[in-house]
This record gives structure tokens, sequence and C-alpha cells, in this order.
């Protein structure tokens, strides 16, 4: 929020635009999750005073969704890393990834493990004391951060099993990856960006680590990917245009030559 205190203090003159999933929280088609009305407005408080003075707010979806130019929102698709686009979508293989963002949770993946020891498992975890490749038996391995080999790992993978989280929930989609989202206990923010994964047709929610439900899920089939990768395809011309039109004002009075917007385009 330190932008927005920022602009309330000081209102600069330098365009400000702010770009975050959680300014979907502003859009009337946001669905949140039931109840909870206490911490449905402070999350939607909380958006508001984080782009508070903004030229822009751009909001990332999981999905299109109508523009609000009367509350200053646009709507784009997940800004991915660069290596998601990298990744082979042709490569399946029978293992599930796994994704933990507390250590703690490992005993849950652990315990659903020994029940089904047949189920190949590889678990990403941010354990400071674990060696970089820690194999608990044959089927299951415990890995330590690594963005590349995480990658690799989603692209040929059956399921992706996470908490809640906007990014990786977001290329598990784009690489056609199935997801079920088990949203940290007591956050209510990823109890909404669960919700809306589902409802983007990303997978399904459970409230544990319980691998089984994805796998119940595979057996129903579901949606490829391509219609949500048509999406993020959108994203770069948007986002040079909504950019550009934040600065164009200072840029048209200070810099000669052709257009900014063609400049961009033409490096890029």
């Amino acid at each position: 929020p330190l932008m927005g205190l920022h602009a309330v203090t000081h209102s600069p003159s330098v365009p400000v635009v702010a770009v975050a999933h959680q300014y979907m929280f502003l859009h009337p088609d946001y669905r949140f999750p039931a109840g909870r009305w206490g911490r449905r407005w402070a999350a939607r408080a909380f958006a508001r005073l984080t782009a508070w003075g903004a030229s822009r707010r751009l909001a990332l979806s999981l999905y299109p969704a109508a523009d609000r130019p009367q509350d200053n929102l646009t709507v784009l698709p997940p800004l991915l890393r660069t290596g998601v686009f990298r990744q082979p979508r042709d490569q399946s293989e029978p293992f599930f990834l796994v994704y933990i963002l507390n250590s703690g949770y490992a005993k849950e993946v652990i315990r659903w493990h020994e029940q089904h020891p047949d189920v190949p498992l590889h678990c990403f975890w941010d354990r400071p004391d674990a060696a970089p490749v820690d194999a608990y038996d044959d089927t299951l391995t415990f890995h330590q951060l690594d963005d590349e080999k995480f990658l690799r790992l989603m692209a040929r993978c059956r399921g992706f099993v996470s908490t809640a989280g906007f990014e990786s929930v977001a290329e598990a989609m784009y690489l056609g990856t199935p997801v079920q989202v088990v949203p940290v206990a007591g956050h209510y923010e990823q109890r909404c960006n669960a919700i809306d994964a589902v409802r983007a047709g990303a997978g399904v929610r459970s409230p544990r680590f319980d691998i089984g439900r994805l796998r119940a899920a595979l057996d129903r089939g579901g949606d490829s990917g391509e219609r949500f990768r048509r999406w993020v395809r959108q994203g770069r011309r948007r986002f040079v245009r909504e950019l550009e039109a934040a600065a164009r004002p200072p840029v048209a009075a200070s810099m000669p030559g052709p257009p900014a917007e063609e400049r961009i385009l033409e490096a890029a």
C-alpha cells in the first residue's frame, strides 16, 4: 500500500499503473466466498488503497471479463514467465507435481502417499535444512525450490496440486495441466483464488492435500487449456496499449519522432 499512501500525501505527477490480480476484487462479476462480509470489505478496501491515484488499474484474470472504464478498471490476462512459453505441451508422464507453501503440509502429502505408494509424486518445498533433492522412497521425492526444474516437471506431469497461488495456477492452465488447489487455512485471499480457479476451469479445490480428488477429476476429463492460451496471447498488445495510454501525454510533450507505441513494438 505504500504507493497508494504516497499518492494521497504527495500527488505524484508521474503516471502510475497498478497491476495485480487483486484488482479483480473490484469487478462486479468477481465471485467471493459465501459469507465473511468483513473480510470481503477489507480485501476490496486494501486493493483500492494500493491503487490510489493510479492512472490505470489493470486486473489480471484467469478468464476474460468486461472492462470497467467507469471504475478505471481494465481486465487483462495473467503475466507469465517466459520459461512457461518454452515448455513442450506434447509430453506426459504418470507422476503428480505438488507444491507446498508451508513445509508443514509435507505430513499430509506423506500420509496420502503411504496409502497410495504406487502413485509417483514430485513435491517442491521451501525447507532451509533439506537437501536439494530428498528421496523419501522410490515414488516420493522432495525438491528444494528451483524455477526451471519446477516448470519442466509441470509441463510433463499428469496433474498439479498446490496451495491457491494465482501465478502457479495460471502457469498450469497455460500448459494444459489439471490443478487441485488447497487454500491455506485462515487465508482469505487463498480461498478467493481457489474459487476463482475452479470457475476458470483449472480443476478442483480441496481443504487438504488429498490427491485422490484430482485423480477422480482427471477420470472425468476436462478443458485442454487452448481457450486459456488464446486469452493469454491477447495480453502483450493490450498491455502495451494500456501502458502507452497512461504515458502518452508526457511522452508526446518531451520526445520527438514516431509514436511511442510504434517504438516499443519495433524494439520487441
